[in-house]
């Protein structure tokens, strides 16, 4: 379940040491020297989801990629680092693919008590109260 290690195991596997991380795969497991094209990513993964039960219509690629900058933004990578990852030319169009994500970290059934070992903080100002 680890991408990281995961990853590891492609390349070890695949025998890749430069190039394209993903790519096509042929008869007999031969592992071509091109990445693959976006529309067959897109196929994959859409398979994928199939696969665990996610409704493939609702994931795309660009859902990957949006998800990429989204989690390295929340976990305090400068804008620039994340502009040169995504191949932007401008922060706006970079700022466009950070999504605000924040159904489950502001919300009010934070408050409920049910989770013990996890109580979010109390912020007088958010509530109204003193």
């Amino acid at each position: 379940m680890c991408p990281v290690a995961a990853i590891d195991a492609w390349l070890t596997a695949a025998e890749i040491t430069e190039g394209p991380v993903f790519r096509r795969v042929r008869r007999w497991d031969k592992v071509g020297t091109q990445a693959l094209t976006p529309q067959s990513f897109s196929l994959l993964l859409k398979q994928a989801c199939v696969t665990v039960g996610i409704p493939p219509d609702r994931i795309s690629g660009h859902s990957i990629r949006a998800g990429h900058l989204t989690e390295a933004a929340r976990n305090g990578a400068p804008d620039r680092a994340i502009m040169y990852q995504a191949g932007h030319k401008s922060m706006e169009t970079t700022h466009g693919y950070i999504r605000p994500g924040t159904v489950f970290r502001s919300n009010s059934a934070n408050y409920l008590g049910l989770d013990n070992f996890n109580e979010p903080e109390t912020n007088n100002e958010d509530t109204g109260t003193e």
